[in-house]
């Protein structure tokens, strides 16, 4: 029988481990986690490719024309 202090470390090994589909990290090792229909993107890999996007001339717009 588990006792009632057990419980957390075994729902935490249980827990399916939600990892960033772009670096690897998982949610434990990020601020936010944000899924798609099927990936996972955290806040630094946002970070990051938002300053790639302003790099290379920022977001644009999107529309049928672009």
């Amino acid at each position: 029988m588990l006792w009632t202090d057990q419980w957390p470390k075994l729902a935490r090994r249980l827990a399916p481990r939600l990892r960033c589909s772009f670096c690897g990290r998982s949610a434990d090792e990020v601020e936010r986690l944000v899924s798609g229909a099927s990936a996972y993107i955290c806040d630094a890999c946002v970070a990051e490719c938002a300053a790639v996007l302003e790099k290379h001339g920022g977001f644009g717009t999107a529309g049928p024309n672009h």
